[in-house]
């Protein structure tokens, strides 16, 4: 009798230590679900709520936005504001992403974002360009974990010189269907410290304007997509290439920091590698492109896509986004235009009359003038923006369209649409006086 009541306590008293353990587990799994994205099954989709893509502002004066890079799986965490609040919030809301692309408006923000919690074992790429925001000590991070079977392999080069991938991933990557896809920070080639001669006999290009030729030829199904540092005053570009080792043991971290306009032009990059042919490679790519920086080859850039940061740094990126379409000849962004005045000329009224004016003047008038280049070489020198009225003022300098020292002045006016970003609603151009002439 004895014997069986021992037995009976203690297999209850079993039963109660499990117990608990079992419900820990439990609530363990239910809340993971909610709170984290894993890997989905490549025959259904994966979406996020409308509710998660949208920018939440729950940290004051910081943007913060998740997002999904593909349909195989994959997210994205973008953070955007001052450099102190953004590494608050950025170690809050990160899941310890393994690949990061930076923006610093200057090297005081680039050294609090190397120095987060959240970054510790990160691989990271990024630039100071305090050209690419609208205040000083701002910051723009996009964390990411890629879709299963994509692989990151950061680099940093020189001259647009393509990375050393190695033998068996070259040979993978010249296959149609596990291109590599890049996205890359470098030197804007417009400005006046760039001097070097190369060996294609193109000296006005950029390393990234090199780069992309290169990934062209070699990878013709590969994409490239990327953003020019530029120079402010006296404060210089950088670029920043970080290689964490993560484990048990402290290890000393790569970190290599370049003039963005040394004379050798480096770049630094990230290559997407597929590693099947069913991998979604080249939608990742394009959606950090995104949100980093307008998911382009861009010269004349403000950080992020135009939906983050505080208003003023929207309306930047929309004015920056106007100039670069003028400068690629492309009329396409300015299908919302209600009028618009060009140097010289009067008036045009109304939405189809202006396009078909932006048109005619791209696609001919300016193109004749400028001799077929790929690029007009706009630059932009000013700029000024007015959040509360939608407007932003800016010149452009134009010596390859006008001979040296000329110049346009730009007053565009903005109005802002539902996703956050601003549309060009009217715009005026004039001829600038030039100041080198005697």
């Amino acid at each position: 009798m004895r014997t069986r009541s021992l037995r009976y306590v203690t297999t209850l008293a079993g039963q109660l230590r499990r117990r608990p353990l079992r419900l820990s587990a439990a609530h363990t799994r239910s809340s993971s679900t909610r709170v984290t994205v894993t890997a989905p099954n490549r025959s259904k989709p994966l979406t996020l709520r409308k509710s998660d893509e949208r920018p939440t502002t729950k940290h004051a004066d910081v943007t913060v936005r998740r997002s999904v890079l593909s349909n195989s799986g994959g997210t994205a965490l973008s953070v955007t504001g001052p450099a102190a609040k953004a590494c608050e919030a950025l170690d809050l809301e990160s899941a310890g992403e393994p690949l990061v692309l930076v923006v610093a408006a200057n090297q005081t923000a680039l050294r609090q974002a190397l120095g987060s919690k959240a970054l510790t074992h990160s691989n990271i790429i990024g630039a100071v360009d305090s050209l690419a925001f609208a205040e000083s000590d701002q910051l723009h991070v996009v964390a990411c974990k890629l879709p299963p079977h994509v692989e990151a392999w950061t680099f940093d080069a020189k001259r647009g010189a393509l990375p050393d991938l190695g033998r068996r991933r070259l040979e993978a990557a010249l296959a149609k269907h596990t291109a590599p896809h890049f996205l890359v920070f470098g030197g804007d080639a417009a400005h006046e410290e760039d001097d070097f001669d190369d060996d294609d006999g193109d000296d006005g290009a950029a390393a990234l304007e090199r780069f992309a030729r290169r990934v062209d030829g070699l990878f013709p199904h590969g994409t490239c997509a990327g953003a020019a540092a530029r120079v402010n005053g006296a404060v210089l570009a950088r670029l920043v290439h970080a290689r964490r080792r993560p484990g048990p043991r402290k290890r000393a971290k790569r970190l290599k920091v370049f003039a963005a306009h040394k004379s050798d032009r480096p770049l630094v990059g990230v290559a997407l590698l597929p590693r099947e042919a069913g991998a979604d490679a080249g939608a990742a790519a394009e959606k950090l492109g995104e949100l980093c920086f307008g998911g382009s080859l861009r010269f004349h850039w403000a950080a992020g896509d135009g939906t983050s940061g505080l208003r003023a740094q929207r309306l930047r990126s929309a004015a920056m986004a106007l100039y670069e379409s003028w400068d690629r000849l492309d009329a396409t962004s300015l299908r919302s235009l209600r009028a618009c005045v060009h140097p010289g000329g009067r008036p045009v009224i109304g939405g189809d009359a202006a396009l078909r004016s932006w048109d005619d003047l791209l696609g001919g008038a300016i193109r004749r003038r400028a001799r077929g280049p790929a690029r007009l070489g706009l630059r932009a020198e000013e700029l000024h923006v007015d959040d509360a009225l939608g407007l932003a003022v800016g010149s452009l300098a134009a010596p390859r369209l006008l001979g040296p020292g000329g110049a346009l002045s730009s007053t565009a006016v903005f109005v802002e649409n539902a996703s956050g970003s601003f549309d060009v609603a009217h715009h005026h151009a004039s001829l600038a006086e030039d100041d080198t002439s005697p």
